[in-house]
């Protein structure tokens, strides 16, 4: 599924991530978030960027949706941890 940049900011907000927190956790830039929440930046972006990005998202516990997010829980991954 691909995902977009209203999808990308609601997962961001649903966990309370900072951009740069993510960035870290998925080993993308600080600037390719921003550009990605900015606008449909997905032309120019590699598929592997866009994928680290969704798996890290799920792995803390996000779900993603025909043109949305939902918080499924329980998982988290090594970067991500949800407090209990």
């Amino acid at each position: 599924m691909r995902v977009g940049p209203n999808q990308l900011r609601a997962a961001r907000a649903l966990l309370v991530l900072h951009e740069t927190e993510l960035a870290l956790c998925a080993n993308v830039s600080l600037t390719t978030i921003r550009h990605i929440e900015q606008r449909d930046y997905f032309g120019g972006l590699p598929f592997s960027e866009m994928d680290a990005l969704r798996r890290t998202l799920e792995n803390a516990g996000i779900e993603f949706i025909e043109r949305g997010v939902r918080w499924r829980g329980g998982a988290s991954g090594p970067c991500l941890q949800q407090d209990a």
